[in-house]
């Protein structure tokens, strides 16, 4: 009966099956196989390959930690401690990782021959030129010239008359054109911010234009709007997006930080009729504490202006205010007041120091390449050092920091004002400039280098022989190069350098061999942990973060340059090595 009315042909039964040929059946075969070797092309060879383990990762990974993960013994170059990270050398030898600088300079050239007290810089992007004023002594007026880098050396123009008051520069800052108020083409305009000692410490600006290697004045001695602006130290930062500078100074003799807002007209030159309430002002204040701004930047990618000021009699602690210009060419601002910083690994970020100069300490340079802005500070309080961290700001103006980071380049105690820092566009790093208390207080320099989450400092190089009770380092993107700037104690005179620094590592990209399992000297055989091992001679490890091995050997969370990581924490003091 199931045949009834079948005709006999396959094509006439129903839910037949796919018929396979036998080309078919060899494809899949192939396809299982894979090219796979004539002694692992089946099953039965494979589960023989493993030992017939069904757990063979647990196995080996067992096996694997009970040995102690690689090692390997070569002999070593030099003295390793324990726990060093090592490089494997060109004649198969290993050593520790090291990192060395050095300074390359120019002639020095003098600008004043005279009693030079204190100097402020900048570099000019229009007219690609040093802007330097200058506290005279020997006359207590404020002066000015511009400064030309050709190659490793600089000359300056005529020096120009900022005020002959009795006065002291406080900052110097480029302006540009802003279209909504006139056109100003590219001529080069800069203003000159001073104190008035003659004018019970009032905020004044000079606005001078860049005219070759002079300077001629467009508007001189312009005051704050601010009619109660009274101040000992001032500051500015310039959004370059809408044309705005804001200058940061003292209200009423001190008892608070106001800011300005100063515009270009349309004759370009600035004027200024809006102003903050009182920023700081519930911190408290009396005759010995003033209040004063030491650093201020414009962070570019969140659009808000960051300012810097310490605030000792609240216990040192280091606060920031962030404002925000009006974008639509408005005169008007935003102001975030008193903002504490605070740090991941510690409650209060404390800036130490003994007086009210060494506020003037402070200073802060935005980094384009990592969005952020890089504070410094003395640390400590005997012996001095110089502390670092790193600032993130966000569309909104709210701030957060990273931990501090402290170098060992060491300040004097009561001459901590001299830290100058800038942002070396040509080398993606931070020159560092300071007088350096290991050196009788003579210019030095070093190089920051940053990644989104930690610093890591150079060694530092003598720029001068004589002391100089200032410092002052701004980078000429022109030329690739830093302008370093003192003054010679012997004569006090100001002088300028144009150099740079470099730092050399021996570790590369491919060179990191391991950790040192031992302390070893020249020529005896080293036991290097390699990748597998557990290195248990660190500490101060956050467990669950990766290290990574830095140009001078150190480990830190970022990578350093070259970049080579170290492992992962997997506890304070022990370290998987991996990569």
């Amino acid at each position: 009966n199931l045949l009834t009315g079948f005709s006999g042909d396959y094509v006439d039964l129903t839910n037949k099956p796919t018929l396979l040929t036998q080309s078919d059946i060899d494809t899949s075969v192939a396809n299982v196989v894979d090219s796979a070797p004539e002694t692992l092309n089946t099953l039965n060879e494979l589960a023989a390959a493993l030992g017939d383990d069904p757990n063979f990762a647990t196995t080996i990974t067992n096996q694997i930690a009970a040995a102690g993960g690689s090692k390997v013994d070569i002999v070593a170059t030099g003295t390793i401690a324990d726990g060093n990270p090592v490089v494997l050398r060109s004649d198969g030898t290993v050593e520790i990782i090291t990192a060395s600088t050095s300074l390359s300079t120019g002639s020095t050239t003098t600008f004043q021959s005279a009693v030079v007290q204190t100097a402020v810089s900048h570099y000019d992007p229009v007219s690609q030129k040093i802007a330097v004023a200058w506290r005279r002594g020997s006359v207590n007026q404020t002066f000015a010239a511009i400064g030309t880098v050709s190659g490793t050396s600089i000359s300056f123009g005529a020096i120009a008359t900022v005020s002959s008051n009795n006065s002291t520069p406080m900052f110097v800052q480029h302006v540009t054109e802003n279209t909504d108020l006139g056109t100003l083409g590219n001529t080069p305009r800069l203003v000159f911010g001073y104190i008035d000692h003659g004018q019970s410490n009032r905020p004044y600006v000079h606005v001078m234009e860049v005219s070759g290697t002079d300077l001629i004045s467009r508007q001189s001695n312009y005051r704050i709007y601010d009619s109660n602006a009274q101040s000992d130290y001032m500051k500015a930062a310039y959004d370059d997006d809408v044309g705005t500078m804001v200058v940061f100074h003292g209200h009423s003799g001190g008892e608070d930080v106001r800011a300005t807002i100063m515009r270009l007209n349309s004759s370009g030159v600035y004027s200024s009729s809006t102003y903050s309430t009182s920023i700081g002002s519930s911190l408290g204040w009396n005759n010995n504490w003033d209040h004063f701004v030491s650093a201020a930047v414009y962070d570019k990618s969140s659009g808000y202006m960051l300012a810097f000021y310490p605030q000792n009699r609240s216990g040192d602690k280091l606060y920031a205010t962030t404002v925000l210009c009006n974008k639509n060419g408005q005169e008007s601002f935003t102001v975030n007041d008193m903002i504490q910083l605070k740090t991941s690994d510690q409650t209060d970020l404390y800036y130490d120091h003994l007086t009210t100069e060494h506020g003037k300490a402070i200073t802060a340079v935005y980094v384009p390449t990592i969005q952020k802005t890089i504070v410094f500070y003395p640390s400590g309080n005997d012996p001095r050092y110089i502390g670092g961290f790193i600032v993130s700001c966000d569309s909104s103006g709210n701030i957060t920091t990273s931990s501090h980071f402290t170098s060992n380049l060491k300040i004097k105690t009561d001459k901590a004002w001299n830290i100058s820092a800038s942002y070396n566009s040509t080398n993606d790093n931070i020159t560092l400039m300071f007088s350096n208390a290991d050196d009788s207080e003579k210019p030095h320099t070093a190089i920051v280098t940053y990644t989104s989450t930690s610093l890591a400092f150079s060694a530092s190089e003598r720029i001068a022989s004589p002391k100089s009770i200032f410092v002052e380092v701004i980078h000429d993107t022109n030329s690739g190069n830093d302008v370093f700037i003192v003054q010679d104690e012997s004569s006090d005179n100001g002088q300028a350098m144009v150099g740079s620094m470099s730092e050399t590592t021996n570790l590369t990209a491919q060179n990191f061999l391991g950790i040192s399992n031992g302390a070893y000297t020249n020529g005896q055989t080293a036991t290097i942990q390699t990748i597998g091992s557990v290195d248990d001679a660190q500490s101060g490890l956050t467990p669950g973060t990766e290290y990574y091995v830095q140009s001078d050997g150190t480990l830190a969370t970022g990578a350093g340059n070259p970049s080579v990581k170290a492992g992962l924490a997997i506890s304070a003091t022990n370290l998987l090595i991996r990569n």
